[in-house]
């Protein structure tokens, strides 16, 4: 079940909200062994297996600041640790809470400006997204928002055991007339963060209810849904593009023994 250190797997689940990613990451902690586990949690959402948590393990996170300090804290307790797992729950609610900060802080930079009044130290930064006509540019905000998220991804990534981040969906497509469309994706702010978190990943999996209540798991994109496996399709042992009753540890398990057939 655990991975060698060149093995990590590094992975992300995402759906609307009710499709039971929580859940997910309670059935892996039931299989490796909470002491095996660090969770950090970004939305409070894990009253669904609250019954299974070691809360001493858990690492509450509210706002950027926070992530930046629970990376210090995952380290410490499993850094470097192949066979550990980090859990990161709720991801797009501290992404959003980001963007909604940078708005925020441009936006109070941008009520000083107006009254002509010294911009406080604390909002000098946010004012540098003002234009040149002292408007909030949010291009100029989404561009930070995407170095943030870029960093953020490589960061968790680089912690060394294996990582598993849970995101709402949303659809990520704009149509000619600037509607969203097709396909959907995780819920994760601009275009540059996705692209970073789209290549963090070697694994990402949307999940939905099928019309007779079955959990399932899409593991390849479609036109409908953006997913991500990476396997080594010379050996004939492929990951199905559909997974019917999706269960994470069976997943992880069919993803290791696909690797374990690439050995040989």
């Amino acid at each position: 079940m655990n991975p060698t250190p060149q093995e990590s797997l590094k992975m992300a689940l995402y759906a609307e909200w009710g499709r039971r990613k929580t859940e997910q990451l309670g059935r892996l902690i039931e299989h490796v062994g909470m002491e095996n586990v660090v969770i950090v949690s970004c939305d409070d959402g894990l009253g669904t297996i609250k019954s299974i948590v070691d809360y001493s393990r858990v690492i509450s996170v509210y706002n950027w600041d926070g992530m930046r300090a629970a990376y210090k804290t995952a380290t410490d307790l499993v850094g470097g640790q192949s066979d550990k797992w980090t859990l990161v729950d709720g991801a797009t609610s501290l992404l959003l809470e980001h963007v909604n900060s940078l708005f925020a802080a441009t936006e109070e930079a941008y009520d000083y400006r107006a009254r002509k009044q010294q911009i406080p130290d604390h909002l000098i930064t946010a004012s540098r997204y003002l234009n040149k006509n002292d408007q909030v540019d949010g291009m100029a905000i989404y561009g930070r928002v995407g170095r943030d998220l870029t960093r953020l991804f490589q960061t968790w990534k680089a912690l060394g055991t294996n990582l598993v981040f849970t995101f709402l969906e949303e659809l990520t497509g704009i149509t000619d007339k600037r509607e969203k469309t097709y396909p959907f994706g995780p819920a994760i702010p601009g275009n540059l963060g996705y692209r970073a978190a789209m290549s963090t990943f070697d694994f990402v999996v949307r999940l939905w209810y099928a019309a007779d209540g079955s959990l399932m798991g899409g593991t390849k994109a479609t036109a409908m849904y953006e997913a991500r496996t990476r396997e080594d399709r010379r050996i004939g042992t492929n990951i199905p593009p559909v997974i019917k009753d999706f269960d994470l540890v069976e997943y992880i398990n069919l993803i290791n023994n696909v690797k374990e057939a690439a050995a040989k």
